[in-house]
Formats: structure tokens, sequence, C-alpha cells
């Protein structure tokens, strides 16, 4: 195991101990609002996927909701939070590397040739990729920032998350009765 990945570990493993949050500063509360969402998007797989949808429309949804919302949320959270630690530091190395990950992910999910594994594995990844920045790297971050960092971030990052599904008709993970 590389030094990076160990003190990864060691920091999951501490935040297994005590996972417990601490209260999100209000500069960076609107990222954890959009996390909201990214997890609702594993619900929906999961949905989907327990009730036999086919995977072509969850991936049809899984590429609108990354093409309006994840994509740009990465984006914000590359430039403004992650810049915050140093770039050979392991919580940025993980969480940039989950990014590309995900981006891979979705970009299949685009084409519309997945199966049901493919799914699950994608919902399982993006939630682990939030549940870190959630319990451990966001906590770090506000710690590490000064009050003038976290002042210059909220100005940045004022926009409020919005319900996506307005601008989406399959709602595949409703069950029809």
């Amino acid at each position: 195991m590389m030094e990076n990945e160990k003190q990864t570990h060691k920091a999951e493993e501490a935040a297994k101990k005590n996972p417990k949050p601490l209260k999100r500063n209000p500069a960076i509360v609107n990222f954890s609002r959009e996390h909201h969402y990214g997890l609702l998007l594993c619900w929906k797989i999961r949905q989907g996927l327990k009730n036999g949808v086919e995977p072509q429309r969850m991936a049809a949804y899984a590429d609108f909701f990354f093409e309006n919302d994840l994509k740009q949320h990465f984006m914000q959270e590359e430039k403004h939070l992650f810049t915050a630690l140093l770039p050979d530091h392991p919580f940025r190395i993980k969480a940039e590397s989950d990014h590309r990950i995900i981006r891979e992910k979705m970009q299949i999910a685009a084409k519309g040739k997945v199966d049901a594994v493919f799914l699950s594995d994608l919902a399982d990844t993006l939630e682990g990729h939030i549940r870190f920045e959630e319990r451990i790297m966001f906590n770090f971050i506000q710690q590490q920032l000064s009050d003038v960092q976290l002042a210059k971030i909220a100005e940045i990052h004022k926009e409020k998350p919005t319900d996506l599904d307005t601008g989406w008709q399959d709602h595949f993970w409703e069950i029809k009765k």
C-alpha cells in the first residue's frame, strides 16, 4: 500500500470509530445539500434494480443527472474545495480519483449499453465517494480553511440545489400500483 493510501485508510478507520460529522460550516453546506441529490440518484438506481426496470432507462437518467447536476458539482468541488489541500494530500488524491472513475462510469452509462451489475457498481461507487467527502474530507477541509477562505467559497458557491426530476418524465423508481 502506498503512503497516500495508508493515510487515507487511517483517516477512514478513524471516521468509522467516530462517524458523527462536525456541524457543516455554512460556507460549504450547499455542497453537502447537493450530495443529498447524489445519494437520491443511488437510491433511484437501486429502486429500479429492485423493481426490474430496464437498465437503459436507469442509465439514461444517470446521464441526465450527471449532465445537469453532477458534472458542475464536481467542477465546483475541484476548483473551490479540493484546492484547499496540497496536490499530493491523500484526501485530494482520493477525491480526484473518485471523480475520474465516476466520470468514466457516467460516459459508459451515457452510451446506454449497461447491465444491472454495472448500475449497482455505479451506485455503490457514487455513494462511497459521497460518504468519504461528507464524513472525512469536508470535516478536514472546514477545519483547515480560514474564515476568509470559507467566506470566499460561500460567495462563489451560492446556488441552491433544485429538483431535477421536474425535467425528467420517466420516474422509473416510483412503484406503480
